[in-house]
């Protein structure tokens, strides 16, 4: 879910992903971003965890033994409704180093693809990656990885521009490496009831790539979820919930 920074991409990670497994798809949650903002939403301090995103590909990197599997972790999610179960793996402020080792290595930019090979994602309908608002190695590697992004887009004028410069991206992956990144949809998250979020809306229209119909208004009930280490759908009477149950559902209809 990769573009500029502060538009809701760790809010949509976490919760999409408990949306889609409330509607019984198992669902791997994946934080690439050294800010471990995801990570520490899941209520999961890996400040001294040896077996984070950052082991995993250091691994691959040298080439040493490492048990992959033991990088998920699992964690059991209270809803209004009932208990949820979902997967994770956790990422800390080391994963920075990596980053500059990704450059530095011949195929640099596949080494979380060869990761994500050693785990077993047939176990997953659907795996959700957590990425760093910028580019570098690390998101060039999150989008060789995966087989679609979501793009969140907030209602400010620079969040189309970082929508186009992620879009250059995609397509020079797929110029250069002959890899095609389907673009699910651009999300409208943060949304607020002004003239410039309306004109966002309008230019969102005029882009030749699919809008979620689904939008995420701007309500505090997202970064009360975040100190409570627990998705929106852990607060009752909430109406974030509801529109990350849409957005789940968008897409699910979506990949059928």
């Amino acid at each position: 879910m990769p573009t500029k920074g502060g538009v809701g991409k760790t809010a949509t990670t976490m919760n999409l992903g408990t949306a889609l497994s409330l509607q019984g798809k198992r669902v791997l949650l994946i934080d690439s971003d050294p800010q471990a903002n995801l990570t520490h939403y899941l209520g999961n301090e890996s400040k001294v965890d040896l077996n984070s995103l950052t082991e995993g590909l250091e691994a691959i990197i040298e080439k040493k033994p490492f048990e992959f599997e033991q990088l998920i972790k699992t964690r059991e999610l209270k809803t209004t409704t009932k208990t949820v179960t979902i997967d994770y793996i956790v990422s800390n402020k080391y994963l920075s180093g990596v980053e500059l080792a990704l450059s530095q290595v011949i195929g640099g930019e596949m080494v979380l693809s060869r990761l994500l090979r050693q785990l077993p994602l047939n176990q997953y309908d659907y795996v959700l990656i957590d990425t760093k608002p910028s580019l570098g190695r690390l998101l060039i590697n999150v989008l060789i990885a995966s087989d679609s992004v979501i793009i969140p887009v907030d209602s400010k004028n620079s969040s189309i521009e970082g929508y186009k410069e992620l879009a250059t991206t995609i397509n020079e992956i797929a110029d250069n490496l002959g890899q095609d990144i389907k673009i699910e949809g651009l999300l409208q998250t943060m949304v607020t009831h002004t003239n410039n979020a309306k004109e966002v809306a309008r230019t969102l229209e005029t882009l030749s790539v699919p809008v979620f119909k689904t939008s995420i208004p701007l309500l505090n009930e997202a970064e009360t979820s975040y100190r409570m280490n627990d998705s929106v759908f852990s607060i009752k009477n909430g109406k974030l919930a509801k529109c990350y149950e849409n957005l789940a559902k968008e897409l699910v209809e979506g990949d059928n």
